[in-house]
This record gives structure tokens, sequence and C-alpha cells, in this order.
């Protein structure tokens, strides 16, 4: 079973404002900036 996905905006499009999102990341070097930036375009708050 491939569960890889082709894009951050694929793997964010069932995310809905008030879910809960955990993501791993360490500083400046670790954030998950992509991830971050598909989030802001799907419009999700409260996260």
């Amino acid at each position: 079973m491939d569960k890889t996905i082709g894009s951050a905006a694929e793997a964010v499009a069932d995310i809905r404002s008030g879910s809960s999102v955990a993501v791993g990341g360490f500083g400046l070097c670790g954030i998950p900036r992509v991830l971050i930036d598909a989030l802001f375009a799907v419009g999700a708050t409260d996260l």
C-alpha cells in the first residue's frame, strides 16, 4: 500500500477549521514551512 502524498495541498485537503494538527520540528531549521503554507492556503483556522 503506497501512502505517499503528491503535494502539501493534497495532504491538507481534508483538514478543516478546529482540527488538531501535530507536526514535528525543532527551531527554525525544522519547521514544516510547506505544510504551514498549505494550511494557510486552505483557510483552516483555530488549529
